[in-house]
């Protein structure tokens, strides 16, 4: 299963991502805007990050189709 994750850098964000990661089912993507969540780098190994702004549904179509 692909779980999309927009943002990821706060308190319940960064939480909510170590958690997840441990589901060995899941595929990770994460977008974010400006810094990549700060994350382990065993963690950070299991998710694709994207930099990409959410509002900007042109570029968030471009990343998309690749993945």
């Amino acid at each position: 299963m692909k779980l999309l994750f927009f943002g990821g850098k706060r308190f319940l964000g960064n939480s909510l991502l170590i958690k997840l990661t441990k589901i060995k089912s899941i595929n990770i993507i994460v977008v974010y805007r400006k810094k990549k969540p700060l994350l382990s780098k065993k963690i950070k190994s299991r998710i694709k990050f994207i930099k990409c702004d959410r509002e900007d549904i042109k570029s968030l179509r471009e990343k998309f189709s690749k993945i």
